[in-house]
């Protein structure tokens, strides 16, 4: 195990944590669903994120979950949420499977590329021991048009709605 992945998980949770502390909203299920994952990036190609960064509670400030799926036949087991948060450079989104995860869930972020470039997949990152939180690095808002946070649980798939910042109503 890499050091990388304790990391990970406090950062979820110290996240989570600065979200119910400060009384942020919660983070509401969408209608979505486990399955069926409506405009995936699925077939579509990746983006190379790799070096983007990682949430993490000395740069990230703010963190709100938007929105967030745990429903159909993940209910009581995992939830993937499009988390939104401030950085020096500005708002950053990132996507978090957190729950009874186990080898095989994996998690990632959709992003629609500005001027035209469409949909493209930043990740998986799977899921190495049970239990495990995961996160995906951060996009920011100005080059990219849309966001939502996209996961697999049990060979099951799903995605959150579609985040794009400065329309949506969260």
């Amino acid at each position: 195990m890499t050091a990388r992945k304790p990391v990970i998980a406090a950062i979820a949770l110290a996240a989570t944590a600065a979200t119910l502390l400060t009384g942020a909203a919660r983070a509401s299920a969408e209608p979505a669903t486990v399955g069926h994952t409506p405009g995936s990036a699925a077939g579509n190609p990746q983006i190379d994120c790799r070096g983007w960064l990682r949430p993490h509670p000395h740069i990230v400030t703010d963190a709100k979950p938007i929105y967030q799926l745990a429903g159909g036949s993940w209910t009581g087991e995992v939830h993937v949420t499009l988390w939104r948060g401030l950085t020096s450079t500005g708002p950053h989104y990132w996507a978090t499977l957190t729950g009874k995860t186990r080898p095989g869930d994996a998690v990632w972020m959709d992003v629609n590329v500005k001027n035209g470039g469409g949909w493209h997949q930043c990740g998986p990152f799977g899921v190495g021991s049970h239990d495990q939180t995961i996160s995906s690095p951060m996009g920011h808002d100005l080059h990219f048009h849309a966001f939502r946070a996209c996961g697999r649980h049990n060979n099951d798939s799903g995605c959150t709605s579609d985040y794009y910042p400065g329309i949506s109503r969260r």
